[in-house]
């Protein structure tokens, strides 16, 4: 009995340990923000830092999502707003 308490406490720390240091490893919407920007003015490019946030265990559609993001608000756009100026906004 004792030994099957031990096996159960040590299984339940090791579940215990495992969440914690997975929920230290994810990174932050604007943790993700700043990292990209600040890869992107050393001269990284994109292939270089999907690379390296996968490897800090962001998923690529996150990456993609707040990419679209970051890209929106540097041309002052609205995501998912309409253009109803009647101005086309590409070149065609």
């Amino acid at each position: 009995m004792k030994r099957i308490y031990s096996l159960l406490l040590l299984v339940v720390f090791s579940l215990m340990v495992a969440n914690i240091v997975h929920a230290q490893s994810t990174m932050t919407d604007q943790q993700i923000m700043d990292f990209y920007v600040k890869a992107k003015s050393d001269g990284r490019s994109v292939a270089q830092i999907v690379t390296q946030l996968m490897e800090r265990g962001v998923t690529v559609e996150r990456i993609r999502r707040i990419r679209r993001n970051y890209e929106s608000q540097q041309k002052k756009e609205v995501v998912g707003a309409e253009n109803i100026s009647g101005i086309s906004g590409k070149n065609s």
